[in-house]
């Protein structure tokens, strides 16, 4: 017994060591893995050419002090330099709330840099740096030369002295600071991908022109705050747009938000919680738990899909149709009911009231049009599912579908042929620029194996990932007050890996613009310097082509950016109002656009996909001729180039072409009628059956320059 005992102990004192490393091992993890150091810095100009003071120091909860060093990168003129980073300050020891001066040298005149810090924990046992941005794209500006002093004065050292220390004294007066009056919300889905995760929305109202950082934080109804980024680092921003946080890394469960926001010259921030719980569902799904009891705080289960299904037809000025719920549906329990209306981009919506659904039966419902809705080519009604679960007050959406009404000259056509499928539920995640574009029909026909590769396919839903561009902002130097330095955008997240090409263009309005810039970064904040610009520009586009169609954004001095083409075509309306239709080709004396006797609405896209190219490289010119070419030929098919002109809401047969063409090229001279997007249809008169080059929704884009630029 006496051994035992005796070897217990011993092993007892072997592993104590190796306990204490363990215990400050997790003593670290916890300060630097839960909590990680923030930094706050201002950068002053000093009298020396090419040099600033950069005074930095770090909070933290637990820390006492870091061991820090400051480096510097040179981004050129242009953001464009690849140089390495300079370290401008040793590894000095700081304290918790220390301020800490550097004087930074050698910088270069007009040219942007960021600046940094690499720090670590002076007592612990792992010795590894961590790196962090005190400041991105700082632009440095060479003081202007003063002066000659004259000769004669320089006997008067007194006065000098006494004009040197009045200026010392005006630079170290601290700035004020600035808190920031910020807003904030949650949008509910789609970010994420697949995840589909909801988002925290920032605003600050305070912040126009001036630079500010925020920090969105969660826990669990006990747990510790942390923030939503890996890195915990706060977030920069410049103005007065919404900033969008994703809630991508947080696992399954229930959690409270807050916000933090740092203005400019403050040490601590503003901070504001976000008035609702959310829970995160392993299903994807977002619920607001905020009106729920305590003792109801049980996970509910919304299914995907509720196996909503419906139909359309047009009769005369009338549409009626049904909507049937699935005998075996998983949303018999939640009180599933549908929104039905009826859209009409440019014109109006039509809304019906809540219809309620019963498993297993269909019910109807009618729309009336007028004569504009008559003149359209497709008639387009969207059906959106909700569940309203007993212990929740408020309603949920599940998704969205499109329906497109068939007239019945149509649906007795399609009984006789081999189709199998009449109407085609398209996904919608309301984030698309061109939702009418995506909603298109099958043919009459069903190809043979020879035909395979032209047969349709089911439009996709647009990808979430490839969101509409944000926080696009000018940003001024204060060399030239009149003009912006440069321009920046958040870019859609499927861009920000690999990069997506994009242009910039400006003009005095949306009418006439001349291209600027045509790039592509791999980024989430792109950053184009802004060259020939003139004092006249007040409208600015960027155009960023996504793998799943172009993005597009723009800014308007003295109203701020709009996002997407809705809201683009919607400015443009509003200083050019349409009268009737939005675009009423009788009012052009110099030409006039033909339709084709094949509407492309009555067709979808190929399967397989080839590509579509043009002999010139954007932008056009007037004059200039061009060959717009679809790589494909087959015995028997004729060819149509589709175009939508700017500002229309129609598709005509390409001016200097002619419908059904016998080959997949097409020839003309470029006018200023030509600015448009382009679709080719590859069509078989004898079995009445044909496809398009591309999806509606991602043609291909032609601009005309002006003949003056």
């Amino acid at each position: 017994m006496k051994r035992i005992s005796l070897l217990f102990v011993m092993l007892l004192l072997v592993s104590l060591p190796f306990v204490n490393v363990l215990a400050q091992n997790d003593l670290l993890r916890g300060i630097f893995e839960k909590e990680a150091p923030v930094f706050t810095v201002t950068i002053e100009p000093t009298d020396t050419k090419g040099s600033v003071e950069v005074t930095y120091h770090f909070t933290h909860s637990k820390a006492s002090a870091l061991e820090v060093s400051v480096w510097i990168k040179d981004l050129g003129t242009s953001f464009r330099s690849n140089e390495d980073k300079k370290l401008v300050a040793e590894l000095q020891q700081a304290g918790n709330r220390q301020k800490v001066k550097v004087l930074v040298e050698e910088l270069r005149d007009l040219h942007f840099y960021t600046i940094g810090v690499d720090y670590r924990n002076p007592s612990g046992l792992v010795r590894k740096f961590n790196s962090v941005v005190l400041k991105e794209g700082y632009r440095y500006e060479s003081p202007q030369e003063s002066p000659q002093e004259n000769p004669l004065e320089a006997v008067e050292e007194p006065r000098k002295m006494v004009n040197k220390s009045v200026r010392k004294n005006k630079q170290e007066t601290a700035q004020p600071c600035l808190d920031p009056d910020f807003s904030i919300q949650v949008d509910p889905n789609g970010y994420c991908a697949d995840a589909n995760r909801p988002a925290v929305l920032i605003q600050c109202n305070n912040c126009q022109g001036t630079e500010w950082s925020f920090s969105v934080e969660a826990r669990t109804e006990y747990g510790e705050w942390q923030s939503l980024r890996a890195d915990g680092k706060r977030q920069e921003a410049l103005g007065v747009a919404v900033r969008t946080e994703p809630l991508c890394l947080l696992k399954p469960g229930i959690y409270r938000m807050r916000v933090l926001a740092w203005g400019t010259n403050c040490d601590q921030p503003v901070i504001k919680r976000v008035g609702t719980t959310i829970m995160i569902s392993d299903k994807g799904e977002t619920v607001d738990l905020s009106y729920r009891d305590e003792q109801e705080k049980a996970d509910i289960y919304i299914p995907e899909a509720c196996g909503i299904s419906g139909e359309a037809f047009l009769k005369g000025n009338r549409i009626s149709g049904t909507i049937a719920l699935d005998a075996g549906s998983a949303c018999i329990d939640l009180q599933p009911f549908v929104r039905v209306r009826y859209i009409h981009p440019g014109h109006r919506d039509l809304s019906l009231d809540d219809i309620p659904l019963l498993p297993g039966s269909s019910i109807p419902f009618e729309f009336e049009l007028d004569d504009r809705d008559l003149r359209r080519g497709i008639q387009t009604i969207q059906v959106v599912e909700y569940v309203k679960p007993s212990n929740l007050r408020e309603d949920l959406e599940v998704r969205s579908f499109w329906v497109k009404a068939q007239s019945l000259a149509e649906e007795t056509a399609e009984e006789n042929s081999l189709s199998d499928d009449i109407f085609a539920d398209n996904e919608d995640d309301g984030k698309d620029d061109n939702r009418d574009d995506e909603i298109s029909e099958r043919g009459v026909y069903e190809p043979s194996i020879d035909e395979q590769s032209l047969e349709t396919v089911n439009v996709t839903a647009s990808d979430p990932n490839c969101n509409q561009i944000q926080e696009m902002q000018l940003v001024y130097g204060s060399g030239k007050a009149d003009l912006p330095l440069y321009i920046s955008w958040l870019s859609p997240r499927c861009c920000q890996e690999e990069g997506c090409d994009y242009t910039v263009w400006a003009g005095e309005s949306h009418e006439k613009l001349r291209l600027l810039i045509k790039g592509s970064k791999p980024s989430a904040i792109v950053k184009e310097l802004l060259q020939n610009i003139k004092s006249s520009d007040g409208y600015f586009e960027v155009v960023v082509k996504t793998p799943n169609g172009n993005r597009k954004a723009a800014y308007v001095m003295g109203e701020g950016p709009k996002y997407g083409s809705e809201e683009i075509l919607a400015y443009h309306d509003r200083l050019n109002p349409p009268e009737s239709d939005p675009l009423i080709f009788e009012e052009e004396p110099l030409f006039s656009y033909a339709k084709p006797e094949l509407s492309v609405d009555d067709f979808r896209s190929c399967r397989i996909f080839r590509e579509t190219s043009i002999t010139k490289e954007e932008p056009l010119e007037r004059g200039e001729e061009v060959t717009v070419k679809y790589h494909f030929a087959e015995k028997g098919y004729r060819y149509t180039l589709y175009q939508l002109p700017e500002g229309a809401s129609e598709w005509f047969v390409a001016p200097g072409t002619e419908e059904l063409a016998d080959k997949a090229e097409f020839t003309f001279t470029v006018g200023p009628e030509h600015s448009g997007k382009y679709i080719v249809l590859a069509y078989n008169p004898s079995i009445t059956w044909g496809c398009l080059s591309k999806p509606i929704s991602e043609p291909l884009e032609i601009k005309v320059l002006e003949g003056d630029e």
